[in-house]
């Protein structure tokens, strides 16, 4: 979706890090804040189903995760800038890594609190058998 819905032929880069934040600072389109929190979002659902859909999750296979979205970014950006579609921007995989960042974050708490609860559980459980 992030490379077919745009209909301009657009053929631009940008490689200058934290650039829309730094537009928007300085007076520029305020729509900019709201794109990247698109690209943040864009790739928490994805990094949280692949972490619950794999096994045993550890340190290592979440780093993978986290690379392995953060180059899926930098291949939609080698396509836009290939197909002449949108704009290139390092942004783009910034904010995207970003949002693979708090989906796996927010996988691993999720686990925590399921673990915390069904322990709680089976505490309060015991007491009142007894």
């Amino acid at each position: 979706m992030t490379i077919f819905i745009r209909g301009n032929a657009v053929n631009e880069t940008n490689l200058i890090p934290f650039h829309s934040i730094i537009d928007v600072l300085n007076g520029g389109n305020i729509e900019f804040l709201r794109v990247t929190w698109m690209n943040c979002l864009l790739f928490v659902p994805g990094s949280m189903w692949l972490n619950y859909s794999t096994s045993k999750q550890n340190y290592k296979k979440r780093v993978f995760q986290i690379i392995f979205f953060m180059l899926i970014s930098i291949g939609i950006e080698f396509v836009q800038g290939y197909f002449k579609i949108g704009v290139v921007e390092v942004d783009d995989v910034i904010y995207n890594t970003f949002g693979a960042v708090i989906g796996n974050t927010a996988d691993l708490w999720s686990e925590r609190l399921i673990s915390i609860t069904k322990y709680t559980i089976l505490k309060i459980k015991s007491i009142m058998i007894k």
